[in-house]
């Protein structure tokens, strides 16, 4: 029982710092960064989200990754590609969840890959896609 709750603080204490280091302010620095473990941080921070309001758990959702290895590091502003990343993971659960799945289950599917001189990042889900309206 003890270890237990030992896995439990070491696990609040992780979700803390990911998610002060996300929030803190500072000056916009780029850095060489692993876009993988950013991507995985970011979806850390996700998948502590529980909506209330709209009843959904991103705990919920399956996450497929698929990263080619041995990626180089990128020279970017990890803050802002993470609050990107964010927006997506949260817009796309909330979507998912006003689905009704019979043969599948809602999920995202995570790609980060080099196409020539670039790293490709690709999230996808499977909800039920945006309207007309929204697409506008």
């Amino acid at each position: 029982m003890l270890e237990g709750i030992r896995e439990s603080g070491k696990r609040a204490a992780f979700i803390v710092h990911n998610m002060l280091s996300f929030s803190r302010k500072s000056d916009k620095r780029t850095e060489k960064l692993d876009l993988s473990s950013l991507i995985d941080k970011t979806l850390e921070l996700a998948s502590n989200d529980y909506d209330l309001k709209r009843f959904y758990d991103f705990k919920q959702i399956k996450v497929v990754r698929d990263y080619e290895k041995n990626m180089p590091g990128v020279i970017c502003e990890g803050n802002e590609l993470q609050q990107v990343f964010l927006n997506l993971f949260k817009n796309g659960a909330e979507a998912m969840f006003e689905k009704d799945y019979t043969t599948e289950s809602p999920s995202f599917h995570c790609r980060l890959y080099r196409q020539d001189n670039m790293a490709v990042i690709e999230i996808e889900d499977n909800g039920p896609g945006l309207d007309e309206s929204a697409q506008s």
